[in-house]
């Protein structure tokens, strides 16, 4: 996104997971987030 006063570029967005320190405690179940990254994409693919 341009900003008002010219061409340069301003960030307008800031999410949690663009920052390691924000997510590196968090806890992920693996065999959770493999079944739905497979149903995700099966249903893509449907």
């Amino acid at each position: 996104m341009h900003s008002a006063e010219g061409n340069e570029l301003k960030k307008w967005c800031a999410r949690d997971w663009e920052s390691y320190d924000a997510l590196k405690d968090n806890a992920s179940d693996l065999p959770i987030v493999r079944k739905a990254l497979g149903d995700a994409t099966h249903r893509q693919l449907m």
